[in-house]
């Protein structure tokens, strides 16, 4: 089963703001969340890996960014 994020850890993470993520969303650019309740929405971590990956590698904070999802070394 995948690692599911909160918008708060996704956001953290990306070093994106919560209308950038959902424009990302409704642009087909990150898939969109799971829905986990009646107001709860939760991220896939492969999902999100999977986009930062796709990004152009001359963004800033990449490498952190996909670090603090995988847990891998900067």
């Amino acid at each position: 089963m995948d690692d599911l994020l909160t918008l708060s850890e996704v956001m953290q993470s990306t070093r994106r703001s919560k209308a950038s993520i959902y424009r990302d969303i409704e642009a087909g650019r990150l898939d969109p969340p799971v829905k986990t309740g009646p107001r709860s929405i939760r991220f896939r971590r492969t999902s999100l890996i999977a986009w930062l990956n796709s990004r152009p590698p001359a963004e800033i904070g990449k490498a952190q960014s996909r670090a603090a999802l995988t847990g891998a070394p900067k």
